[in-house]
């Protein structure tokens, strides 16, 4: 007699039957080598279809140039210091810690400005603070194995950058930095203090 529980084997699968499948089902696809070309973002950020409806229509010849030089201009740097729920990083403790800093960093004629240290809680105007300009040159030296190696590296800041407070943010907690993102990341050096400083409260 036949066990009553006697277990089945199962039946293995086919893998040629299974490849030849996949092949079948694909064949009538066309292969997806080599793939389009993107097409790439132009620098120059021109659009002929643009120029034609806008320029002389909506915008006055003599303010074109201008128009188009804010279009083409990239976005600033803007952030704002919002309360997390931590006493110790309340919006106004911090946002008087980076006051302080930027008045710190505050340039005249290409150099930093010396300011007497104070106790008074310093503002920065509404017109904002000058806090890199020009070309900076930053020469490291490092001491391995009785060598040593110098790395030299120039940072060029493309027009002089300001840092200002955004009057219609609630208590001046909201700010904006003239320089793009994209520089601010680049410019390790010129930004340095500044960088560190948001990305640690911000």
């Amino acid at each position: 007699m036949r066990a009553a529980n006697r277990p089945r084997k199962a039946k293995a699968a086919n893998p040629a039957s299974t490849t030849q499948q996949l092949r079948a089902a694909w064949a009538h696809k066309p292969s997806p080598w080599p793939r389009p070309r993107q097409k790439h973002f132009s620098p120059a950020k021109t659009c002929p279809a643009f120029d034609t409806c806008y320029r002389g229509h909506v915008v006055p010849e003599h303010d074109w140039d201008g128009f188009i030089d804010t279009l083409r201009a990239p976005l600033p740097s803007t952030f704002s210091f919002v309360h997390t729920g931590c006493a110790a990083v309340h919006p106004s403790l911090v946002q008087a810690r980076f006051e302080a800093l930027v008045m710190s960093l505050e340039q005249v004629d290409g150099e930093a400005r010396a300011r007497p240290q104070t106790e008074a809680p310093v503002r920065v105007p509404p017109c904002g603070v000058l806090v890199a300009t020009g070309t900076t040159v930053v020469l490291r030296l490092h001491l391995r194995g009785g060598r040593v190696r110098a790395f030299a590296r120039v940072e060029a800041v493309a027009a002089p950058r300001r840092i200002r407070p955004l009057l219609w943010f609630p208590e001046r907690r909201g700010w904006q930095l003239d320089a793009p993102r994209k520089e601010l990341l680049a410019l390790r050096f010129s930004f340095k203090d500044l960088h560190a400083f948001i990305e640690t409260h911000v």
